[in-house]
């Protein structure tokens, strides 16, 4: 994923999109201290969260994710 990548999750995995956010940078999530891929989002106020949300998601095994990159 590379920054202004557009991430869908689809909490229960229902087949409508539930939530979205951007990909910004690849650094440490000063929450949860996990480096990699991270996003911001604005419907739980975020600034740069672990793309995958593992460590804020109550129902992981139950999210889809999807990524998609804006041509």
């Amino acid at each position: 994923m590379i920054r202004g990548d557009v991430l869908f999750y689809d909490w229960d995995s229902d087949g409508t999109y539930d939530h979205s956010a951007i990909v910004v940078v690849y650094a440490r999530d000063p929450d949860s201290r996990i480096k990699g891929v991270l996003q911001d989002q604005h419907t739980t106020d975020r600034k740069w969260a672990i793309w995958h949300l593992k460590p804020y998601n109550l129902n992981p095994l139950s999210t889809i994710i999807i990524a998609v990159r804006p041509q």
